[in-house]
């Protein structure tokens, strides 16, 4: 097969020998004419994004237009304003979310105006991406609607222009072939409308049905064979392969049509049995292994894709059962198995070995292995970096040190005082200072494809929009106010935005399951006034969504947090405060909503300032908020509505005790802010180790498939960041 006949002329050549599979590869393994059959293919699936965005990406699209020439990463930049607008598919839908975040961009929702700064770099990405995408797209509107296959072989050829398609050997084979079609073939299908859909069918055929270029006749080449046909070819060497179990040879044999009547009057040598087949297969066996005059070697899979023994082929087991002196089978589990210890084959071996010799001792000369000055160079830095990253007890600029002064001096320059961080990036920083390196200095996004499912961060927005809303109404007097009712408008105002019919149906259901998980609110929120009315002071909900440091709110400035030279300015929203005045001062309740489970909250991560946001929250309501007279936090609390509702961080003993107790805030207050000027400290000098707080990290980060937490667990080094 094709795909097989490619696998090993790709590994040949990786060795530089000459090989010859027998055949020819199909026109629909040509780079060119795959590329152009994909991009063709587009309207007929719909335009998914999968699609679009790879043909943006390629380096076969090469369209001569005056915008792509002016700037040649425009393809890209489309690319990642299509990802980021996350429309799943579909050409109008594109262009329609393009054209409203230039023309008529929705105004935020009332929550989200801490996301100007990122609205506002895509709506300037659009303006700038719009005129190429109208053309992008306009590559397929042209339809001739034509009555013959010689008009559609000329509207693909014109496509093919305009895609910027350079003509090769293979794409030239394959007009050669459309054109024969065309005029021989396609008029004999006798068809009312050739549709794009049966062209399109027809193109595929035709390339997978015509042979590629074939190169000039190779001597003295690996030539892949059947059994049959290598029998009668003498060689110097001889590989088979495949030799497990149910695949070469299949002694089985064709199921026999004939009855029980008919096998037992027929002869044997008409109707071998399967001891005759195996008697014959083994004598093919023979024939090929007599024919190499120098080497043979057997392969076969040992297991399975789940680890299990795979058995070898009945007629392995029986030539070795028949060839008591057949050496034994050596056994390995990957390919590159014994390229540091035998003979060095191909330029990749010659770097593996250099590259061990290297590892074994970093002195090593390894100058006579052929290999060029500067991949003699890159090895000596590899293993340079191997040595600190897994024998140095210290992080260094191989695990997330950084050592260079210009990139330290950047950090400082993007950690500036007067610039607020956010106490979720702290929390994050915390966690992982890598992965607070990749998501909040470099900015480094995933690239998660669009679809229309729905975000578990815009799930919990709506939540907390909806419950801002409620209060503030049931504050307002409007004791009416339905949360059920209120969650429902809050995902609907998403569902608006999704753009795509499906997106709207999976916004209506999503709402009607909050909203039945709401429904939970009204009992939570009595055993949350229960803690308090026994101590006869009941904190009540009056500020939703407070803004603080935040540029374009109400003027509340920035927490700023100063210790021993470091200074702080953080900004963030708090989802909820209640208010009570006690004697002579006001107390308030720090309320943070989650959407998830409650077991991942604990108060443990917090008395131990691990978890942040809610400790930094009620500094800040302290500090700014509530600046105006003496006020004082009560309790922190997580709520979970879909959950267990209201669970007490801090204090972690009596969930009211604060009312009475003075005295532990001010000290926990002290070490908060001396922790916050620690962390940030150690950020602003280019700490970001590769040291995660939990071992399960990978689970939920978004850059577990490109960490190398995995590699790095096993060494164990000093954090150096406190």
């Amino acid at each position: 097969p094709d795909d097989v006949a490619a696998l090993f002329a790709a590994t040949f050549a990786d060795y530089g020998i000459p090989f010859d599979s027998g055949h020819t590869l199909s026109l629909a393994h040509s780079p060119t004419v795959a590329t152009l059959l994909r991009a063709w293919r587009l309207p007929l699936d719909g335009f998914p994004f999968s699609g679009v965005g790879e043909l943006l990406r390629s380096g076969f699209f090469r369209p001569q237009w005056s915008d792509v020439r002016k700037d040649p990463d425009l393809p890209l930049r489309a690319e990642g304003l299509l990802r980021t607008l996350g429309r799943p598919s579909g050409k109008q839908s594109f262009l329609a979310a393009v054209e409203q975040r230039v023309v008529a961009p929705l105004a935020p929702l009332e929550d989200e105006g801490g996301d100007r700064p990122r609205r506002e770099r895509i709506e300037a990405l659009a303006g700038h991406c719009r005129p190429f995408l109208r053309e992008f797209f306009g590559l397929w509107d042209d339809d001739p609607k034509p009555t013959s296959a010689a008009k559609w072989v000329e509207r693909l050829r014109a496509f093919a222009s305009a895609f910027g398609l350079v003509d090769d050997t293979a794409l030239s084979l394959f007009w050669a072939e459309c054109e024969s079609w065309a005029t021989a073939d396609a008029p004999a299908l006798k068809l009312k409308r050739l549709t794009l859909e049966l062209f399109t069918d027809a193109l595929e055929r035709i390339a997978a049905d015509t042979p590629g270029p074939t190169g000039e006749g190779k001597v003295n080449a690996v030539r892949l064979l059947s059994p049959e046909d290598a029998r009668h070819v003498p060689s110097d060497a001889l590989v088979v392969v495949d030799l497990g179990e149910g695949s070469f040879p299949d002694s089985a044999g064709p199921s026999s049509l004939l009855s029980d009547f008919d096998r037992r009057t027929l002869q044997s040598d008409l109707l071998p049995t399967a001891e005759t087949r195996l008697d014959r297969a083994v004598a093919l066996f023979a024939d090929l292994l007599a024919r190499p005059t120098t080497h043979v070697l057997l392969s076969r899979q040992a297991v399975d894709e789940a680890g299990g023994e795979w058995l070898p082929s009945s007629l392995l087991t029986e030539w070795e059962a028949r060839h008591p002196d057949w050496p034994a089978p050596v056994r390995q589990k990957m390919a590159v198995e014994g390229y540091a210890e035998g003979p060095a084959y191909s330029a990749a071996e010659r770097r593996t070995q250099a590259a061990r010799s290297l590892r074994v001792n970093e002195h090593s000369d390894i100058s006579d292995g052929g290999l060029s000055p500067d991949l003699l160079a890159t090895l000596g830095r590899a293993s340079e970096m191997a040595a600190k990253r897994f024998q140095s007890s210290s992080f260094t600029e191989f695990d997330g040190r950084l050592s260079h002064p210009n990139a330290v001096n950047r950090v400082k320059q993007l950690l500036l005082p007067a610039k607020p961080v956010s106490p979720s990036s702290l929390e994050t920083y915390v966690d992982c200072p890598f992965r607070y390196w990749l998501e909040k200095v470099l900015k480094v996004e995933p690239l998660d494809e669009p679809s229309d499912e729905i975000e578990f961060t815009r799930r919990g927005q709506a939540v907390h929009r909806a419950l801002s809303r409620f209060h503030q109404d049931v504050n307002a007097g409007r004791d009416e106010a339905d949360l059920a009712g209120y969650v429902t408008h809050a995902t609907a105002e998403y569902g608006e935005r999704s753009g795509t019919p499906l997106g709207r149906v999976l916004w209506d259901l999503e709402g009607k399951r909050l909203a039945r998980s709401m429904k939970k609110y009204a009992g939570q929120t009595e055993k949350y006034r229960g803690e308090w009315e026994k101590a006869k002071a009941i904190p009540q909900p009056s500020r939703f969504e407070q803004a603080f440091g935040s540029k374009g709110e109400v003027a509340v400035p920035p927490l700023i947090i100063d210790v021993g030279g470091v200074s702080v300015s953080i900004a963030g929203t708090v989802d909820r405060v209640d208010v009570v005045e006690l004697d002579g001062e006001r107390g308030y309740v720090v309320v943070d909503y989650k959407t998830g489970r409650g077991a991942k909250y604990t108060s443990p991560d917090v008395m131990n300032l691990n978890a942040l946001q809610l400790p930094l929250y009620a500094l800040a309501l302290e500090r700014t908020v509530f600046a105006d007279r003496p006020s004082r936090p009560l309790a922190m609390v997580y709520w979970m509505p879909s959950d267990g509702g209201a669970k007490f961080a801090l204090p972690s003993k009596g969930k009211t005790s604060w009312l009475t107790d003075d005295m532990t805030w001010p000290k926990f207050r002290e070490e908060l802010e001396t922790r916050i000027a620690s962390l940030v400290a150690n950020a602003r000098e280019g700490l970001f180790p590769l040291a995660p707080r939990k071992d399960d990290c990978t689970a939920t980060c978004p850059f577990g498939p490109t960490c190398r937490i995995a590699q790095s667990r096993s060494v164990t080094k000093v954090n150096g960041v406190t």
